[in-house]
């Protein structure tokens, strides 16, 4: 037997043991599992057993158990950033989570919008090289899958919420132009500049548009009376990656920290204001060391000042 043939039988039984649920704890049949994935994703250096065996490892999705289909989601993240093909087959079963996670499954809905988050800029960048039918219709329905997380920016659950503001950052960030000023980070793996004006099926007008909505969306949470301590913290965090990333965002980020400052929520306790100050002045000083910030320094001074950075440590930050 070759070494392929060896490999694909091992995969077939790790994948028959995971299926023989009698007698055996879910944790034991995951086990089974992530050992497939190993010999998938790190032993096979061709691809093809992957998409041999694709359809055998997303059947697990069904599964009405929590840990089972965080595991889908997390080995479909995994398999995507090997081959972007795999989203083809894969966003049904992302779908499917998002949709029939119902109730004790928040885990579920907060592990398919991280991974969501993590694959974004892949995906589209796959998506914006191609001009194929067949990728067309995958791209339609990840970004009926990307409209179905973003309303999860008004769910009850402050964990979700979290998750979503953070997918935001990602689509933003893919879709908005990169310029010279911008610091690397998350923004490099995709950006609006990859996308042409002139693609069959992205409209890089709508992708632009719909950036500026959901950074508009960002700067409406910071500013929301009722946000909480968590997501106030994750919000700013967000909007200034994006400022440093996408330098054109500066000015209205700069006014969106110094209205915060001065409009903190009222239904922060004395010890989430210490906190949301102190992530307040340590992102300020960050943005003063960024070269499109030199025209706001008089504004991120006199904010750094009022929160109480010393004089000696401003100076010492560009």
């Amino acid at each position: 037997m070759t070494d392929s043939e060896n490999t694909s039988e091992e995969i077939g039984n790790e994948i028959r043991e995971a299926h023989q649920s009698s007698g055996k704890s879910v944790d034991i049949r995951i086990k089974h599992l992530y050992r497939a994935q190993e010999l998938l994703l790190h032993r096979d250096k061709s691809n093809s057993l992957l998409d041999n065996f694709l359809d055998e490892m997303l059947e697990f999705v069904v599964e009405n158990d929590s840990k089972m289909r965080c595991f889908v989601a997390s080995f479909i993240e995994k398999a995507c950033k090997k081959d972007c093909e795999v989203m083809k087959k894969a966003v049904v079963s992302l779908s499917y989570l998002i949709q029939a996670a119902g109730l004790g499954m928040v885990a579920v809905i907060k592990k398919v919008i991280t991974v969501c988050s993590q694959l974004y800029p892949f995906i589209l960048k796959w998506a914006a090289g191609s001009r194929s039918a067949e990728i067309a219709r995958c791209w339609e329905a990840f970004s009926v899958l990307k409209g179905r997380i973003m309303q999860h920016i008004d769910s009850d659950n402050e964990g979700i919420r979290t998750q979503t503001i953070r997918f935001l950052e990602a689509v933003i960030l893919a879709q908005t132009l990169r310029t010279e000023e911008s610091e690397k980070g998350r923004g490099d793996n995709m950006c609006l500049n990859e996308i042409g004006r002139d693609h069959r099926f992205i409209s890089y007008r709508k992708m632009e548009s719909e950036a500026t909505l959901n950074f508009n969306s960002l700067l409406d949470h910071i500013s929301s009376a009722h946000i909480s301590s968590l997501n106030l913290l994750t919000c700013l965090t967000c909007i200034c990656n994006i400022a440093q990333q996408r330098p054109q965002f500066m000015q209205r980020v700069v006014g969106a920290l110094e209205s915060l400052h001065v409009n903190l929520p009222p239904t922060l306790a004395t010890s989430q204001v210490k906190s949301v100050r102190k992530e307040l002045k340590m992102h300020l000083l960050r943005l003063l060391r960024h070269s499109s910030s030199v025209p706001f320094h008089p504004r991120i001074m006199t904010l750094l000042t009022d929160l109480g950075a010393a004089q000696s440590v401003i100076p010492n930050s560009f």
